[in-house]
């Protein structure tokens, strides 16, 4: 039986709540920490709450990425709609070495 993270209370409810209130403020968002204290968890909770809260979620592996190019290059990939075979051109701002 899958578990129901949307109303259980090891959701994380409340904090992706307050969350979205700061993106809708324009707010950012870091979340360092030490491994294993749940952030990749509330993570999820946020990519699976996006829509109800008018946002869309991306995800997207990068650990293997060099550089800022190939960081770009693979999120405007991970961001076109699905079935979408476009090429993906990564322009790096001034200032920013590749």
């Amino acid at each position: 039986m899958p578990l129901d993270f949307a109303t259980a209370p090891y959701g994380r409810r409340t904090e992706t709540d307050t969350i979205f209130r700061r993106f809708d403020a324009g707010k950012n968002l870091l979340m360092p920490g030490p491994r294993r204290l749940g952030k990749t968890f509330v993570l999820q909770r946020l990519e699976e709450r996006a829509g109800e809260h008018g946002y869309v979620a991306v995800s997207v592996d990068v650990s293997h990425c060099r550089d800022e190019r190939a960081f770009f290059a693979k999120l405007c990939q991970a961001s076109l709609p699905h079935g979408t075979a476009a090429p993906v051109v990564a322009a790096v701002p001034a200032g920013v070495r590749p």
